[in-house]
C-alpha cells in the first residue's frame, strides 16, 4: 500500500498482485484483526476488505491525516494528525476519543497490556510524546448502542458488582438506559435481569450487557489476577491453568449450552484449551463424545462459529462464550481448562512453507486457515515453550495435528479448497462472515464433523435483537437436519461439480444487505451464483462482482441462493 491509493497483495512475497482501494490518497498503514484488514491514511480514509482484494471505503468522521492502526483483540485504534484517535470494535463505525493534544501522533500499538501511542509536534522535533492507555485486564470492550454484547470478565474485579465494573463507563440509569443479565445452566435459555445494580459479577461466567444509547467501551480499571491451577497435571502451561466446569442437562437425551466467558486478560489459542474428563485430558476435537468443539461469539447480530480443526479461534479478553455439553457429560466431571499459554499476535501460527506451488494467492481468511493448517515453524514453538508450555500430550492432539498437517497441504495443492461468504447490511452496521462452502478429501455427503451448525435461535440475546445470518438450511439430513454455517463436500479423489444451496435471514424485510465472497480464482472461474429469488445468474469470478460484489434487496427477510460449481476433470481445481 501507499501513494494514490495503491494496494498490492501477494501469497509469496515475490510475486504481487495490484487491488482496486477505490481512492488516490495516500495510504499509511494497514492491520489484520483475524477477520478483516484495515487500511488508513490521507484526508480520513479507512478502508475495510476480509480479503485483501475487495476493499470498502468507511466514514471516519475526520479529515484529518490517519497516520498508524493498531487492533488490541477487541478493537481497532487510529491515530493521526492534530492529535487524532480514533476507536471501532468493527472497523465500520468509528468514534472519536480525546488526546488532550493538537499536534501529530505518528504511531500506535497494542503490547498485550497497554496502548502506547507516539507523536511529535512539526514546530519542534525535539518535542516527543508518548501517550499510554493502560489495559492490565485487556483492552477496553466495544459496545454499539442499541446491540447486545456477550461478554466476560478478564479478572476479578476490586468492587465484583454491576455498578463497580461498568457503572464508571456507561451513561444514563442501570435498568433504564442499560442492562445485565444472566442465563444459568440450571435452566436453558432463561434470562435473568441482574438487579440491583450491586448484583455480584463472577469472572467465569458469562453476561449479556446492552445499552440503549451508547456507543463506546468498557474497561476494567482496577482488579486481581485470575486464579490459576498449577497443580493440575493435564494442564498445557506450567504457569497453570483457568478452570471452569461444565454442567450436563440433568435429565433427558439433549444438550445443555453452557453461557460461560473467557477468563484471562490477554488472548488464548482454542486449540491449546483441553477438555478434562474425569482428569482425562483431551484436545476439543477429540472430547466431542461429552462436549461440542464448537464455540461460539456473539458479535452483535448474529453468533461467529469457531473450532479447533477448520474454523480454528483464538479467545480474546472479555469475551462471553456458549459452550454446547453433550448428555453424556452426565455423571462425569468435565471441565474446560484455559492455559495461561498468551498468544503474541492476533493472527493464526506462523507456518513453514510447504513446496512452491502456486494457485493464486490465498487472502485473508484462506491465508489464516492455511497458517492453522501447516505445522507451527520452530521459532514459533521456541516461543511457546518459553512462555511455560507443558510438553505432556493431550488424548486427540497428535492425529489432530496430522489431520490438520494433512488438509494444509491438500489446500496448497489446490486439491482442496473453500469459499467465504460476506453479508453486509450498511445501513444497520450489521455483518456476517460465518460461512463457508467448499470441498474436502475426507467430507462425506451429507453431514459430517465438518459442516458446523447454527446454533438454536434460543441461545440469542435476552430480547428480539437486529440480526443478519448465511446459513446452509439441511431439512434432508434426517437427525442432523437444520441449518449450519459451514457445508463441505467430497472430493471424491477429485474436483466434482456441485452445488450449495444457502439463504441470507434478516430479521426485517425491506432492508438492502451486500453479498460478496472471496475463494481460490480457479474455483471462482468454474462457479455461478443464482438469485433463486429472481432468476438472476452472476458469474463469480466478474471482475465487477469480485470489487463489490451484489446488492441484495431483501424484499422478504430470507432470500435464497445456489453457489454451483462445474468442477474440474484433472481433480485439481488450485491448478489451471
Amino acid at each position: 500500500m501507499g501513494d494514490t491509493g495503491t494496494i498490492l497483495t501477494s501469497s509469496t512475497g515475490s510475486t504481487w498482485t495490484s487491488q482496486t482501494s477505490g481512492t488516490t490518497n495516500f495510504l499509511a498503514s494497514i492491520v489484520w484483526s483475524g477477520s478483516q484488514f484495515v487500511v488508513v491514511g490521507e484526508s480520513g480514509t479507512i478502508l475495510t476488505s476480509p480479503t485483501g482484494s475487495t476493499w470498502t471505503n468507511r466514514s471516519s468522521g475526520t479529515a484529518n491525516f490517519l497516520n498508524d492502526i493498531a487492533w488490541s483483540g477487541n478493537q481497532f485504534v487510529v491515530v493521526g494528525n492534530a492529535g487524532t484517535i480514533l476507536t471501532s470494535p468493527d472497523g465500520i463505525t468509528w468514534t472519536s476519543q480525546t488526546s488532550g493534544l493538537t499536534h501529530a501522533l505518528i504511531g500506535v500499538n497494542w503490547s498485550d497490556n497497554q496502548l502506547v501511542a507516539v507523536g511529535f509536534d512539526g514546530s519542534n522535533y525535539d518535542s516527543s510524546t508518548i501517550l499510554t492507555s493502560a489495559c492490565p485486564w485487556g483492552d477496553n470492550t466495544p459496545l454499539r448502542a442499541g446491540l447486545w454484547s456477550l461478554i466476560g470478565l478478564p479478572a476479578t474485579p476490586t468492587t465484583s458488582t454491576i455498578a463497580g465494573v461498568f457503572g464508571d463507563d456507561l451513561p444514563g440509569t442501570y435498568g433504564t438506559n442499560w442492562r445485565v443479565y444472566w442465563r444459568p445452566s440450571a435452566t436453558p435459555y432463561t434470562d435473568i435481569f441482574l438487579t440491583p445494580s450491586s448484583s455480584p459479577l463472577a469472572p467465569s461466567v458469562g453476561y449479556w450487557l446492552k445499552h440503549l444509547s451508547y456507543t463506546g467501551s468498557v474497561a476494567l480499571q482496577t482488579g486481581t489476577a485470575p486464579t490459576l491451577i498449577t497443580a493440575n497435571p493435564n494442564c498445557p502451561s506450567t504457569v497453570g491453568c483457568f478452570e471452569i466446569p461444565l454442567v450436563a442437562a440433568p435429565t433427558g437425551s439433549g444438550v445443555l449450552y453452557n453461557q460461560i466467558s473467557f477468563p484471562l486478560p490477554y488472548p488464548v489459542a482454542w486449540w491449546d484449551v483441553r477438555v478434562e474428563v474425569d482428569s482425562v485430558a483431551y484436545v476439543p476435537s477429540a472430547a466431542t463424545t461429552y462436549v461440542n468443539n464448537t464455540y461460539w461469539v456473539w458479535n452483535g447480530s448474529s453468533y461467529t462459529t469457531y473450532n479447533d480443526v477448520l474454523k480454528p479461534g483464538i479467545l480474546q479478553p472479555w469475551q462471553g462464550l456458549q459452550v454446547e455439553v453433550k448428555a453424556a457429560s452426565r455423571g462425569h466431571t468435565v471441565k474446560l481448562l484455559f492455559p495461561a499459554i498468551p498468544k503474541t499476535s492476533q493472527v493464526l501460527p506462523q507456518t513453514d512453507p510447504v513446496a512452491s506451488w502456486d494457485h493464486g494467492a490465498p487472502t485473508g481468511w484462506a491465508a489464516a486457515l492455511l497458517d492453522w493448517l501447516i505445522a507451527p515453524a520452530t521459532a514459533e514453538e521456541q516461543s511457546m515453550q518459553t512462555m511455560g508450555r507443558r510438553g505432556r500430550e493431550a488424548i486427540g492432539e497428535r492425529e489432530r495435528d496430522a489431520r490438520r498437517d494433512a488438509h494444509g497441504r491438500a489446500f496448497q495443492e489446490g486439491r482442496e479448497w473453500n469459499v467465504q461468504l460476506f453479508a453486509e447490511d450498511v445501513s444497520r452496521n450489521l455483518q456476517n462472515d460465518d460461512a463457508f462452502l467448499g470441498q474436502l478429501d475426507d467430507a462425506k455427503v451429507g453431514y459430517d464433523e465438518y459442516d458446523l451448525p447454527v446454533p438454536p435461535v434460543e441461545l440469542g440475546p435476552p430480547e428480539a435483537t437486529t440480526t443478519l445470518n448465511v446459513v446452509f438450511p439441511h431439512p434432508d439430513w434426517g437427525t442432523r437436519a437444520g441449518d449450519y454455517v459451514t457445508d463441505y463436500r467430497p472430493t471424491n479423489r477429485g474436483a466434482p461439480a456441485a452445488s450449495w444451496r444457502f439463504e441470507i435471514r434478516t430479521d426485517t424485510a425491506g432492508g438492502v444487505v451486500q453479498l460478496r465472497w472471496n475463494g481460490p480464482a480457479a474455483v471462482l472461474k468454474r462457479s455461478v451464483l443464482l438469485d433463486e429469488d429472481l432468476g438472476t445468474r452472476y458469474s463469480a469470478s466478474d471482475a465487477q462482482y469480485a470489487q463489490d460484489g451484489i446488492t441484495v434487496v431483501m424484499h422478504q427477510s430470507v432470500r435464497h441462493f445456489t453457489w454451483r460449481y462445474s468442477g474440474k476433470p484433472n481433480g485439481r481445481p488450485g491448478k489451471d
